[in-house]
């Protein structure tokens, strides 16, 4: 009983990784277009963010999670 358990809370674990995941790209993406919405480059938002653009491709492409101040951060550059 204890090692359904725990099998139980790993399924737990790797689900809500999954939705994380998920959620990490529906952020990046939200990022790309408010981006290009603003009309602004790769380039120029990574510089005014202090990020390299490498960076803000992996945020935009849901492989790096965005902190909260970082997001609050983009939001006043690009609204």
């Amino acid at each position: 009983s204890s090692m359904a358990k725990a099998s139980n809370l790993q399924d737990q674990k790797v689900t809500s990784a999954r939705s994380l995941n998920e959620l990490d790209t529906v952020i990046g993406r939200r990022i790309k277009m408010a981006r290009i919405n603003s009309g602004m480059s790769q380039i120029e938002l990574a510089r005014q963010l202090n990020l390299s653009v490498q960076m803000l491709q992996r945020y935009e492409r849901g492989l790096n999670r965005v902190s909260a101040s970082r997001l609050r951060d983009l939001a006043r550059i690009v609204n």
